[in-house]
């Protein structure tokens, strides 16, 4: 009834103002349309509408349906930080933005962003107030990839400077259509529209209740344009006792959604830390793999250095043992030689000998006596003619006859 609504927009602005969002922007339409702080009295006065000293870098050009891509909030350099920020995919059309387009992914244990509202999965917020630099999401547009895509941000750098949808990236858009989109320079922050405090308050305690139906979006809209002069009686204390009952089960719900958030914090932290563990022990593992792995190779190293010496060596023996063996060979060889011809030389010695004397009486009778030719003037020449020294040259050093007739034959002078 009328009663009841204006009842209930009198309880509302009685309500206390809530505090600004440490957790992330509230799931409520207004602040997930608008995506400005100033939603939350804490931040007026904080917008600005300077070039914002922060980006969004993606790693692809174009996207292809079905297939994520990661982008990037980070500041221009490394010194620039943030605290908050909201974040969604929009159309881009002409320079124009429009409905968000695709869903939010994520690919990594990140926990520092959430999802604004769970129920959706196309915007995202910051899950604490701690200072940031880098903020990595993945995107993926599983519907008609007939359209280009903008990533659109508000970021929060302190309560009091903020720059709302001001950070944007560079258009991408399908890899069917166009691979790059070209240059692309962003435009200058302009003031967002203004907030409408009564539906902020609204939002804000009692998120989507009566915010389209009960609650008008301008202030006129809420009166009615005839008066009813027989009114139906109402009694106070139902009234009352209605709207106190309404007040709290919108205050369990707003603790309930607190508390989900806590132990979905909870939960988040538990993930990093047995992450962390498991990444611990994993680099204990693999140290010790490593440490296990160099010291059976230093040992298998070892004992093929002591195999390489040890065969080496027995290498050296054998060598030192054939050259002995052929020595000995040799030796045994020359000696059994030596042995074989002892007796030959003796046959040949005496043979020479009986030959010699018989040449000798030979000589003395078929050849006259000629006198021995001197060698004073410097002449060496045989006696006998070169017919008789030349076949009995091999008798040079055992015949007195050879040495005194065949001189120069025997090459005595």
């Amino acid at each position: 009834s009328i009663i009841f609504q204006m009842g209930l927009v009198t309880l509302l602005f009685l309500l206390p103002v809530a505090a600004a969002w440490p957790d992330g922007a509230p799931c409520v339409p207004t602040t997930f349309e608008s995506m400005n702080p100033l939603e939350a009295v804490e931040h007026q006065g904080g917008l600005m509408l300077s070039e914002p000293p922060y980006e969004i870098e993606t790693e692809q050009t174009c996207y292809w349906r079905g297939q994520p891509i990661a982008f990037t909030l980070q500041g221009k350099n490394e010194s620039v930080w943030f605290k908050g920020f909201a974040i969604q995919p929009l159309e881009y059309n002409n320079g124009q933005n429009g409905r968000r387009v695709g869903r939010l992914l994520r690919l990594d244990d990140n926990g520092s962003w959430q999802y604004q509202c769970f129920r959706f999965k196309d915007q995202a917020t910051h899950s604490h107030n701690q200072r940031k630099k880098h903020m990595k999401i993945w995107w993926r547009n599983d519907d008609d990839e007939s359209r280009t895509v903008q990533f659109v941000a508000t970021v929060v750098h302190s309560q009091k400077r903020f720059w709302v949808k001001s950070v944007l990236s560079k258009p991408i858009p399908p890899c069917r259509q166009q691979r790059d989109f070209g240059p692309y320079t962003p435009p200058m922050p302009s003031p967002p529209p203004a907030v409408k405090s009564f539906k902020m308050e609204a939002d804000r305690e009692f998120g989507n209740f009566f915010i389209n139906e009960a609650i008008p979006g301008d202030k006129g809209d809420g009166f009615p344009t005839t008066v009813n002069n027989n009114p139906s009686p109402s009694f106070a204390a139902n009234f009352q006792q209605q709207a106190e009952q309404e007040r709290q089960r919108e205050i369990e719900r707003a603790r309930s959604e607190q508390r989900r958030r806590e132990m979905e914090r909870d939960r988040l932290q538990r993930e990093r830390e047995r992450a962390a563990a498991e990444q611990e022990r994993e680099d204990r593992e693999r140290q010790r793999a490593e440490a296990n792995e160099a010291r059976h190779r230093a040992e298998s190293e070892r004992r093929a250095r002591i195999q390489a010496d040890r065969a080496r060596v027995e290498q050296e023996q054998r060598e030192r043992a054939e050259q002995q063996r052929a020595q000995q060979l040799q030796l045994q060889q020359q000696r059994q030689l030596q042995q074989q011809q002892q007796p030959v030389r003796q046959r040949n010695q005496g043979s020479f000998r009986q030959t010699q004397t018989t040449f000798a009486a030979q000589q003395a009778t078929l050849a006259p006596r000629q006198p021995f030719i001197s060698t004073n003037n410097g002449v060496c020449a045989d006696i006998d003619p070169p017919s008789r020294c030349i076949p009995w040259a091999q008798y040079c050093q055992a015949s007195t006859y050879m040495h005194q007739y065949c001189r120069r034959t025997c090459h005595f002078c």
